[in-house]
């Protein structure tokens, strides 16, 4: 009873790591990714803030970041976590490398949303004297709403296996409760609970974000 009990809450203490990582690195990273991928839109587009080499230096940068595989950057990054925050280990210190990783994905994402917004709403708008900031606010993030609200499904799930991911360093959370008490103690049901209850969440997850993404879509 004893075991079982601190089974349960070991879990739930993971659930909750596992929700703080995600939602805290999911916020920080849409704003800093919306923002991104609107400069490497504005920066490419000619009619707005045209800028080649603006442009190049920060997809270059995007690039990289994107091309490296998570385990790595969050190796490279942890020491700075180690800065910011002063550990190493535990949810805190994931927050940073989730939050780079995510920010370089979540722009692109937007990026494309915004490409996809018809241009001659856009020219239209700056031929009524609209500036760059009311093109963000009044037309490119309405127009561009439920395809933004599909890439932050596709961000969410992603951050989700990262923050997984994160477990096999000591970042807390259901992938290092799946390591600690279901792969270094051969226990293949804890295993298989964790990896249900992970399924369970992206499948609410990309549910909540269909369903949102065709309400705006319709209004």
């Amino acid at each position: 009873m004893s075991n079982r009990f601190s089974f349960v809450k070991a879990l739930r203490l993971a659930l909750l790591e596992t929700a703080y990582m995600v939602s805290l690195s999911l916020v920080i990273s849409i704003v800093l990714g919306t923002l991104l991928g609107y400069c490497l839109y504005a920066t490419s587009n000619r009619y707005l803030l045209p800028n080649r080499s603006t442009n190049a230096v920060l997809g270059f940068v995007v690039n990289i970041i994107r091309s490296m595989p998570f385990i790595i950057l969050l190796v490279a990054v942890l020491p700075l976590s180690k800065t910011v925050v002063g550990t190493m280990v535990g949810p805190k210190a994931i927050i940073l490398p989730l939050v780079v990783s995510s920010t370089a994905f979540f722009s692109r994402l937007s990026e494309s949303a915004f490409r996809g917004v018809n241009k001659g709403v856009v020219e239209y708008a700056l031929s009524a004297g609209a500036n760059n900031v009311q093109i963000f606010f009044t037309i490119l993030l309405p127009e561009a709403g439920s395809t933004l609200l599909s890439a932050i499904t596709v961000a969410t799930v992603a951050l989700l296996g990262s923050s997984a991911m994160a477990g096999t360093v000591g970042g807390g959370g259901v992938g290092h409760f799946a390591i600690s008490y279901g792969y270094e103690r051969f226990q293949t049901r804890i295993l298989i609970v964790c990896i249900a209850i992970l399924a369970a969440i992206v499948q609410v997850i990309q549910f909540i974000g269909d369903w949102a993404a065709r309400r705006a879509d319709k209004s």
